[in-house]
């Protein structure tokens, strides 16, 4: 009889816990307030089915599949993912954004399917949103960056620290979308000799001047033809004549996993946010660079898990704001900085 009330016991006190667990969370926001979620590095902590779980690593990538289509077990798509190019037989949220509305969390508001396959609320339908939800991007009007909101997500873009007016009632669009080519900058050209058109708008960052933002060939573009939202028109865009163009500075990464490409400031990592490019502390040969993150989400986390990082030239750019001497970290302040890391999985390195 002793031995039966212990068993029941037992059985209740796993039911408790298995109960609690899966109500830790409704969205990966709730996670931030657990204390295993605090400090996590390589790692992402979010909320999956009511329960906040690790996910996604930085260095690792496989090439097993691009779609659920690919696996073995796309027969039974609902526990079949494709995740990092790896094939996984474990049931998530969603593929898409129409799974969010069969979960209950989504019944009373509008959820999107975020790139953990996670079903996460909208940020905003107005700018003004950002702000009043006090995301990440509103913590930082005193840093000359501002909010906007892009497709219900709020993300970050340079401009005036003061919060944005009101927005006015949008005006209907017109029967057919209209291209415009806006008044150009008579002092800019392409190479080709069609004027550069400013301001334009593209991947929800808007630009003044030539940029070196995602070019394939290391020079910097402009758009010649806009919308009439002010995005720039899909292939209406030419290298700068560098001769009369105004160049914005950039740092680009010139070695690592994303070789080439632009850092994302600011951007926030392991609780951190930085404005220049940081120090890489794991053991290996890129100890003691500096890195960068090449993509981050609304928040300005670094986006973990797909190799979205590379290794500063900052000794030739000052646009990567860490200067020469700043590689010259020694002695007890150096080794204090790595004792402090704490990673996601405890045996993650840096890639070779």
């Amino acid at each position: 009889m002793v031995s039966a009330n212990i068993f029941v016991l037992l059985v209740i006190q796993l039911s408790v816990q298995v109960i609690y667990a899966a109500n830790e969370c409704q969205f990966t926001s709730d996670c931030g307030k657990l204390e295993k979620c605090i400090n996590i590095q390589d790692t992402a902590c979010v909320c999956k089915f009511g329960e906040c779980v690790f996910d996604g690593n930085p260095f690792f990538k496989n090439n097993d599949c691009s779609s659920y289509t690919d696996c073995a077990c796309s027969r039974t798509p609902d526990s079949c993912f494709c995740r990092d190019g790896t094939c996984e037989n474990v049931a998530w949220e969603c593929r898409t954004e129409r799974d969010c509305n069969k979960l209950n969390k989504c019944k009373s508001k509008d959820c999107r399917c975020s790139t953990y396959n996670t079903c996460e609320p909208y940020d905003c339908y107005t700018e003004t949103d950002c702000y009043t939800g006090k995301f990440f991007c509103s913590t930082l009007t005193d840093q000359g960056y501002s909010c906007k909101c892009s497709k219900n997500m709020c993300e970050i873009v340079q401009s005036n620290p003061a919060p944005p007016a009101p927005p006015t009632p949008p005006t209907p669009p017109p029967p057919n979308p209209v291209k415009i080519v806006a008044a150009p900058n008579p002092e800019c050209e392409t190479i080709t000799g069609r004027r550069c058109v400013f301001p334009f708008t593209y991947k929800g960052k808007t630009y003044k001047s030539c940029t070196l933002d995602e070019t394939s060939n290391g020079k910097p573009w402009c758009a010649y033809e806009t919308q009439r939202d002010g995005n720039a028109v899909p292939n209406k865009w030419e290298d700068c004549d560098s001769s009369v163009c105004q160049v914005a500075k950039a740092c680009l990464t010139e070695s690592g996993p994303d070789a080439g490409n632009s850092c994302k400031f600011p951007f926030r990592f392991n609780g951190q946010t930085y404005n220049s490019c940081a120090r890489f502390t794991w053991s290996g040969q890129n100890y003691g660079k500096y890195w960068c993150s090449t993509m981050t989400d609304r928040n300005g986390n670094h986006v973990n898990g797909q190799g979205n990082y590379g290794f500063c030239g900052f000794c030739e750019n000052s646009a990567c704001g860490c200067g020469c001497n700043q590689s010259r970290i020694q002695g007890a302040a150096a080794a204090q900085q790595d004792t402090n890391i704490r990673f996601g999985s405890g045996s993650q390195k840096a890639p070779a």
